[in-house]
């Protein structure tokens, strides 16, 4: 019998959790009410959210290089 995805992402979390070394604390159990049929629509989501965050990041280090320029170029005087 196939398994969905929420069972194999409950498998992968279980078998992670024995691997789990020092430094690094356990990973946090996730439990998703999403079924399979819903996840294209969740996965087109999250992408566009991460497509969001990464332009916002981009902008933001650009505005650090202009800001760094200006302070260089402040100190030059």
């Amino acid at each position: 019998m196939a398994k969905s995805l929420n069972e194999k992402l409950m498998l992968e979390t279980v078998s992670d959790d024995s691997s789990a070394q020092h430094d690094q604390s356990p990973h946090p159990e996730v439990f998703t009410n999403v079924r399979d049929e819903d996840m294209p629509d969740s996965m087109k989501s999250l992408s566009e959210k991460l497509a969001t965050a990464l332009l916002t990041i981009n902008a933001k280090e650009d505005l650090v290089k202009q800001h760094t320029k200006v302070a260089e170029e402040a100190v030059a005087g």
